[in-house]
C-alpha cells in the first residue's frame, strides 16, 4: 500500500467518523429538544416579545433562525435585504477620538 493510499483512507475514516458523530449530536439535540419543538417555540416567542429582557436585535436574530428552520434565508428571498441592528439601539455609540493621519506618522 502506497504512502498516498494510506493518507486517503486515513483521511476517509476521519471524515467517516466526524459524519458518524454530527449524527450522534443531531439525535441527542432531536431527544432533547423535541425534535426542535422546543427551539423552535422559544425563537417564535422571542419574535412575540414574550422576553422582556430580549432587544431588538435578538428578536431580528429570532425570526432570521426561525425562518432558516422553515427552510427560508433572507438571501434567498429575491429583493430582501437584512441587517441586525446594534446591540442597543437607545444608548448612542461612544464617538472616537479623532486621530489625524499626521498624528499617526509621528508615533516612534
Amino acid at each position: 500500500m502506497t504512502t498516498a493510499t494510506r493518507e486517503r483512507l486515513t483521511e476517509e475514516r476521519i471524515v467517516s467518523e466526524q459524519a458518524r458523530v454530527r449524527q450522534n449530536l443531531a439525535t441527542f439535540v432531536n431527544q432533547l429538544t423535541n425534535d426542535g419543538a422546543d427551539i423552535a417555540q422559544f425563537l417564535y416567542d422571542t419574535v412575540q416579545g414574550e422576553y422582556p429582557d430580549a432587544k431588538h436585535h435578538h428578536r431580528q436574530i429570532a425570526a432570521i433562525e426561525l425562518s432558516a428552520m422553515g427552510g427560508h434565508r433572507p438571501e434567498d428571498m429575491p429583493g430582501a435585504t437584512y441587517r441586525i441592528a446594534p446591540a442597543d439601539e437607545s444608548e448612542p455609540r461612544p464617538k472616537k477620538p479623532k486621530v489625524t493621519l499626521k498624528q499617526i506618522l509621528n508615533k516612534p
